[in-house]
């Protein structure tokens, strides 16, 4: 696993799937959710990532 902070970051050259989501908490509709990513980069030869995002706070 990788964590990366910059979306300018290229994480590799091969194919891949990404889900995109505000992962606040890994339950299991994100689970199912990632796990479809999962299974369906491997149907692909691709490499799975997830992008979650984070709520910054804004104050009013």
């Amino acid at each position: 696993m990788q964590i990366i902070t910059a979306l300018d970051t290229r994480i590799t050259e091969q194919p891949v799937v990404l889900t995109i989501g505000k992962f606040d908490g890994v339950h299991r509709g994100h689970q199912a959710l990632i796990g479809a990513a999962v299974q369906r980069a491997r149907e692909r030869g691709a490499v799975c990532a997830v992008l979650t995002l984070i709520r910054t706070r804004v104050p009013c």
